[in-house]
């Protein structure tokens, strides 16, 4: 079965239960390879093709398409270290 056998039938079931979708914010993934297949949702008489991404975020965890950890440790990595300037700017000293 294919990926756009599956996109069809979510579309399919979401008018079933009257639930809107939305597939403007839909996006697509190539994990693994480099095959640069075009995907198409239809919605509501028009047709519209899913953007590919190369990198996204989702619950605040970044996933690259190598599923390589660099850029969640470089971007957890960042905001610890603005956090500590912004403690040690606030606070002079601590006493514990």
């Amino acid at each position: 079965m294919s990926l756009q056998e599956d996109l069809n039938k979510l579309i399919s079931w979401s008018q079933t239960w009257l639930l809107r979708f939305y597939p403007e914010k839909c996006k697509v993934m190539h994990i693994g390879h480099q095959i640069n297949t075009q995907y198409v949702i239809e919605d509501v008489g028009k047709s519209v093709k899913l953007v590919t991404t190369k990198e996204e975020r989702d619950i605040g965890v970044y996933i690259v398409d190598n599923l390589k950890p660099s850029l969640q440790s470089t971007k957890s990595s960042n905001k610890a270290m603005s956090d500590m300037r912004l403690i040690k700017r606030n606070f002079r000293s601590i006493d514990i």
